[in-house]
């Protein structure tokens, strides 16, 4: 008996002992993550604020002497210290109005939910950033008309409600921006927005690019991964800012040159062990997917495409976390950028592990293209489709007398389309669905004039339908890139499955 009690008490003993090493070994590795995180965070060179983003008081002469009332009849507004703002389309506050046919707010999280999924299922980790409206963040700038703007449009509610829709849906990694934006640039001093254009500077997506390397390192496995000692430099060269919406638009209203300059640095990120580039050879652990918050092919804060050194978020968070990074500066949320790196790659390898997708807030709450195409976007082409088809070009697509039954939950499917040729413009689309019981009209847009290959696109099918009877794409009348889409049918569990067994 007092042999068995002292067994017990010694296995206690050392099971305790093994759990407090274990807990020691995992703070010291957080302990050693953070320094390093820092350490290598300290060594990023900044630009000056003053020389590079164009502040001060020849910015703000040039800006007023440029300003004119045919430019306030635009939507654009002048703030103090030479900033400008546009009201007309939402970009600096968000919309005035909600979007017709917005989604209540119950679909907009089962669809987020879904998505969410979607990305989980086949081993990605989402990271969303939402990315305040430049207004929220550059408060210290507006004019009393701009503050009462501010309010009536409720760009702060909006924010949180969208950064609440987020978490409810699941999505755990999503950090309040707002909140951390304004906090480190009042600490640091720094502008977290350029005066006169709506994108984020460089110490901003420096700023953000930590968040993002902190919950990358804290992931179970991140120790795992092979890493890369990439290097990061300040290039002499730098890439002059235009302002290419408000400064713009300013020029064209008042016909006038506005002569005064933002500069953005560019950093040259490298891989001493292959000497190439973040972009050329690497597999990519890491993906980043944009929005037109970004751009698609230039040097400007929060941005870099495939061929030029950029100084955005991509190359921060690949010298923070010493992961190779990937960059899809797509303006679409749903199609492009996410399509660009799963399209046809799924069976062939396995996607990036993490996914940092950016979301624009000034959105009123979310692109309404966006809804029923996300999810499928996600698993992308099917292996073994319940059914394949080819819509003919004839003004408009069509499948009739499909007598598809669907069995279980006909939200469990999804149509895959497939374009002869790429989109070369931005394109609105409808797909109309005949069912036995019911019929419903899909509006959504493509954006992926960036992309080399065809365009693809997936559409989830709705909820309680028994057949699937006749489908309908009706094309933007300007479409004429191809003459047939090639249409599958495939079954979420299905794709799921061979996913899990690749």
């Amino acid at each position: 008996m007092l042999n068995t009690q002292l067994r017990i008490i010694f296995l206690a003993l050392f099971f305790a002992f093994m759990s407090a090493n274990s807990f020691s070994q995992s703070y010291t590795l957080e302990e050693e993550l953070k320094q390093g995180l820092e350490q290598r965070y300290a060594t990023v060179e900044l630009p000056d604020t003053n020389t590079f983003y164009g502040q001060g008081e020849a910015l703000e002469m040039i800006v007023n002497q440029a300003f004119c009332s045919a430019a306030k009849e635009k939507g654009l507004r002048l703030g103090t210290d030479g900033w400008l703002f546009n009201l007309k389309d939402g970009l600096d506050f968000g919309p005035s109005e909600a979007a017709e046919g917005i989604m209540p707010t119950d679909e907009v999280i089962s669809w987020l939910r879904s998505y969410r999924i979607a990305l989980e299922s086949v081993g990605i980790t989402p990271i969303m950033l939402l990315l305040p409206q430049r207004g929220l963040l550059s408060e210290d700038y507006l004019s009393a008309e701009l503050k009462q703007e501010l309010e009536d449009r409720q760009s702060l509610k909006n924010y949180q409600s969208m950064l609440e829709d987020y978490l409810e849906a699941g999505f755990v990694h999503t950090p309040d921006l707002y909140q951390l934006t304004t906090d480190t640039a009042k600490k640091g001093d720094y502008y977290a927005y350029y005066p006169i254009d709506h994108h984020i500077t460089t110490h901003t997506a420096l700023d953000w690019a930590k968040e993002v390397a902190t919950i990358v390192m804290s992931q179970e496995g991140y120790e795992d991964f092979e890493k890369a000692a990439f290097e990061l430099e300040l290039l002499p060269d730098t890439f002059t800012v235009i302002g290419w919406h408000q400064q713009m638009e300013v020029q064209w209203a008042c016909e006038s040159n506005m002569e005064g300059q933002l500069f953005n640095p560019i950093y040259e990120l490298s891989n001493p062990a292959t000497a190439n580039s973040l972009f050329s050879d690497i597999k990519p652990l890491i993906a980043t997917v944009g929005s037109s918050h970004l751009g698609a092919n230039m040097n400007r804060a929060g941005t870099s495409d495939y061929l030029t050194p950029g100084s955005g978020l991509s190359e921060f968070i690949a010298y923070l976390t010493q992961l190779p990074v990937q960059n899809h500066a797509m303006f679409s949320l749903a199609n492009a950028s996410i399509e660009h790196y799963l399209r046809n790659d799924f069976y062939a390898e396995a996607p990036p592990p993490y996914l940092v997708q950016l979301i624009e807030a000034h959105h009123h709450p979310y692109p309404i293209y966006h809804y029923r195409s996300m999810a499928p976007m996600t698993y992308g082409k099917c292996q073994n489709p319940v059914w394949q088809g080819e819509l003919l070009f004839d003004d408009y697509f069509e499948l009739t007398d499909m007598d598809i039954e669907l069995s279980g939950n006909s939200m469990d499917y999804y149509l895959w389309m497939e374009l002869d040729l790429p989109v070369l413009e931005h394109r609105k689309w409808s797909i109309d669905i005949d069912y036995d019981n019911n019929s419903e009209s899909i509006i959504f847009d493509t954006d992926d004039r960036f992309l080399e290959f065809p365009s693809t696109f997936g559409i989830q099918l709705e909820s309680g339908s028994k057949h699937l009877s006749r489908l309908q794409v009706n094309p933007d009348a300007k479409w004429y890139e191809g003459d047939i889409i090639t249409t599958s049918l495939c079954y979420i569990p299905d794709v799921q499955n061979d996913y899990k067994q690749r």
